[in-house]
């Protein structure tokens, strides 16, 4: 026999006031219905547990017997409970972010995890960083619990702010003609060398090299990242396509903003849009309070 463990703590707590309007106001559900589910915990077992009289309520013999039962699945049941609670607690102080390792020079993406660790310094916040589309799928799967990655497509199953914004820009050799340019255009990319590096997200590749490729620039691609794209820039004395922080690190480069660009490179943040738990609720408002003035 299967019993309704549930029925039986009902059960308990009917006995132990000996009262179905106390038990259900301590339940908080309707006298009408507990005393069904007695009736049906009755039924299952086969024997009264209960006499119900006007004015009160007793224990049979066999409703003694079933009461010590019934009092330790209670204790066990509140135990549960407070547990849960507890656990309910400690996840609500925890947060998981997933940081695209492209994002690494983002001065708005350390801002807000510096600011929600100083603001919220009982939060429990672990990042991972990997690609923007291995994060993307993680926060699908609910693995972590936000998203800092380049743009992607389709994602209006999320929350999203975009908490970074700028065009790329043109890293040119010293020696070069076109660094004694005034100003720098997609006219001059047609024919142009230059060095590319690699992003995975199809999404952002289009977004950042697609009006480099359309132009006619003819695309050296360094699959090991930006670090690599600089050096064989530097190296061969040849153009590269720039995310800004570039600048700080070449001596034998210069930094030059391409006037009529349309690429564009954004980073986001994105969250479940059912999350609704504490830590996911707070570090959001850090984020909109901190980046929505900055964008």
């Amino acid at each position: 026999m299967d019993i309704d463990l549930a029925r039986a703590v009902r059960f308990y707590y009917v006995a132990e006031g000996s009262s179905f309007i106390r038990a259900a106001q301590k339940l908080h559900v309707d006298p009408t219905w507990l005393s069904r589910q007695i009736q049906q915990l009755e039924t299952q077992l086969g024997c009264q547990l209960l006499t119900r009289t006007t004015r009160q309520v007793t224990l049979t013999p066999e409703g003694r017997q079933f009461f010590t039962a019934a009092k330790h699945l209670a204790e066990a049941a509140n135990r549960a409970q407070a547990l849960a609670q507890s656990l309910e607690q400690k996840k609500s102080r925890q947060l998981a972010v997933g940081i695209s390792s492209s994002t690494f020079w983002i001065p708005e993406r350390q801002a807000l995890l510096a600011s929600f660790r100083t603001r919220h310094p009982d939060m429990a916040i672990s990042t991972v960083a990997k690609t923007s589309t291995e994060l993307f799928d993680e926060l699908i799967q609910r693995t972590i619990d936000i998203a800092i990655i380049g743009a992607v497509q389709g994602h209006d199953e999320f929350d999203s702010i975009v908490i970074h914004r700028n065009r790329p820009f043109l890293f040119i050799p010293k020696e070069s003609e076109l660094a004694q340019k005034e100003q720098i255009t997609m006219s001059d990319m047609a024919g142009l060398d230059i060095v590319c590096p690699m992003i995975y997200n199809n999404y952002a590749f289009d977004l950042i090299y697609q009006p480099f490729l359309d132009a006619g620039a003819r695309p050296h691609w360094a699959p090991e990242g930006p670090y690599a794209a600089m050096y064989i820039a530097a190296s061969r004395r040849v153009c590269m396509i720039a995310w800004g922080f570039e600048s700080m690190m070449s001596n034998s480069l210069v930094l030059r903003e391409i006037v009529d660009c349309t690429a564009m490179i954004e980073v986001l943040a994105l969250r479940n849009k059912d999350d609704e738990r504490r830590s996911v609720r707070t570090f959001w408002a850090t984020a909109r309070n901190l980046l929505t003035t900055s964008i």
